[in-house]
Order: structure tokens, then C-alpha cells, then sequence
């Protein structure tokens, strides 16, 4: 891998930000995505 790759793969994956609750920024959002889909199957399903 070149060492831009390489510096976009920590920055994205390995990086952990306490702002992001101590996880990675690509951890975070999946974690976001999950919540917010779950939410959304609830909401149905209460409907």
C-alpha cells in the first residue's frame, strides 16, 4: 500500500477519538447506522 492509503486506513479505522465515544470514525458510524435502523424497524412495527 502506498503511504497515503496507508495514512487514510489508520485515520479512518484505527484512529480512536474520544469526541466519537473512544471509537474509530468508520466504528462509529456503522454503531450510528445500526442505531438509527433499529429505531426505524421499531417505529414501524409500533405503527
Amino acid at each position: 500500500m502506498s503511504v497515503k492509503l496507508n495514512c487514510i486506513e489508520y485515520y479512518n479505522h484505527k484512529r480512536i477519538k474520544e469526541k466519537l465515544k473512544g471509537l474509530s470514525s468508520v466504528r462509529y458510524r456503522i454503531q450510528s447506522f445500526i442505531a438509527a435502523s433499529t429505531i426505524s424497524h421499531l417505529r414501524v412495527i409500533i405503527q
